[in-house]
């Protein structure tokens, strides 16, 4: 347990007005931001913070021992972020009115 992997997806709603279609049903009309926030965490519970010589050792262990499994959670924590930006484009296009 070296690694945790976040996610944060925020969504705003900004000048939402209610509009009425060509077909005289209403719908509601607005500018969407999603700011998607993807990060992996090392040492997160702070195992290798108690002392000088454990400080050492993590960037050894970090960068040659973990890289190869650290180098696969980056990729896929980015196979993740795009997922999530590619469902929320699909959904969104999906309800545009333009």
């Amino acid at each position: 347990e070296f690694f945790k992997s976040e996610i944060a997806v925020e969504i705003v709603i900004k000048d939402m007005m209610d509009i009425i279609l060509p077909d005289g049903s209403p719908k509601n009309k607005g500018n969407i931001e999603v700011v998607i926030e993807s990060r992996m965490l090392m040492d997160y519970k702070d195992y290798f913070q108690k002392n000088k010589m454990l400080k050492a050792l993590r960037k050894f262990y970090i960068y040659y021992i973990l890289k190869p499994k650290a180098l696969a959670m980056a990729g896929d924590i980015e196979s993740y972020h795009n997922s999530i930006a590619d469902l929320v484009k699909e959904h969104f296009e999906f309800y545009n009115l333009e």
